[in-house]
């Protein structure tokens, strides 16, 4: 299934004077973040120390309809 995400649930941050920070910072990391099991959230981390997180979030799917 493919989700598209709408640009009214967006939030973009402005990069700091003088441009982006992403040409200083080669390593990042992500890793999924797990309440009761499953994953809510992803948390990137980058080598200057920048934390972004994106929350996930799960529309429940109707079961199939069978004939």
């Amino acid at each position: 299934m493919t989700s598209i995400i709408k640009g009214e649930h967006v939030r973009v941050e402005e990069a700091p004077e003088g441009g982006s920070r992403a040409r200083a910072c080669a390593a990042k990391s992500a890793e999924p973040v797990r309440i009761d099991g499953r994953v809510q959230a992803i948390r990137f981390t980058c080598s200057c120390g920048e934390v972004s997180l994106i929350e996930l979030d799960y529309e429940e799917a109707s079961a199939p309809q069978t004939s």
